[in-house]
């Protein structure tokens, strides 16, 4: 299980983060985050889904660099 404060993933039956010792609360499958992927020419997202790694992508369609954030928003800062 993912916290929703520091984004560090916990083992499932956990009920306070490893970390920052948030509360973990349960989330739906269709509510998690595993990050987005973000290129740095146009702009362009996808949303990571479980048991995809970040390094396995390359890069982006239109021949862009990808980049990594847990939340969408953080890629337009």
């Amino acid at each position: 299980m993912r916290c929703e404060k520091c984004g560090t993933q916990n083992l499932p039956n956990f009920r306070y983060c490893v970390y920052c010792k948030a509360e973990l609360k349960e989330v739906h499958e269709k509510d998690k985050n595993y990050g987005y992927l973000v290129c740095t020419e146009c702009r362009g997202h996808y949303p990571l889904k479980e048991g995809e790694n970040p390094e396995d992508f390359y890069e982006c369609e239109c021949g862009g660099k990808l980049e990594f954030y847990w939340h969408i928003e953080e890629s337009e800062e």
